[in-house]
């Protein structure tokens, strides 16, 4: 008897990928303009970006389940902001995400993983809303 688990996805596409060197300016709110300085989608994907599926031994980026242009950062609108100080949900990171096939079982463990990955590296991760999207 055979007690090998199936494979969602046996034959994953792999990519090449080839890790890039990035300074991170370490200010964070920019008070006069309440923009994010610190938090951008380069530092976002460098955080995830090696994070390693749970059913392959390749990382998200390699399987080209998350990448740096699905990855957006605004600033909710400024009239519903009650003071010049950047509360709790004022910057929004919106992170897509695209499994390997569509009808992937382990979709939200990847989402779980991409949450966790991003609040234990990024100090001020706290001061924003994070939307982590499956998509197609």
């Amino acid at each position: 008897m055979n007690m090998r688990p199936t494979l969602i996805n046996p034959r994953p596409v792999v990519k090449m990928t080839v890790p890039k060197e990035r300074k991170v300016d370490m200010t964070y709110v920019d008070q006069q303009t309440n923009t994010a300085n610190l938090i951008t989608p380069e530092l976002v994907f460098d955080v995830i970006r090696s994070i390693k599926d749970p059913e392959h031994p390749y990382t998200l980026e390699q399987l080209n389940v998350v990448s740096e242009d699905k990855i957006k950062i605004y600033n909710l609108d400024q009239t519903e902001m009650e003071s010049d100080v950047p509360r709790q949900d004022d910057f929004v990171i919106s992170i897509e995400f695209t499994p390997t096939v569509p009808h992937c079982s382990l979709a939200s463990l990847i989402g779980l993983c991409i949450r966790v990955k991003l609040q234990r590296e990024l100090e001020l991760f706290s001061l924003f809303k994070l939307d982590i999207v499956v998509t197609p």
